[in-house]
């Protein structure tokens, strides 16, 4: 349904470094 909100989440957890 969200598939951009699930990359955004991807995108966001990567750039934490986690």
């Amino acid at each position: 349904m969200a598939d951009w909100l699930l990359r955004c989440v991807l995108i966001f957890k990567g750039m934490r470094g986690i």
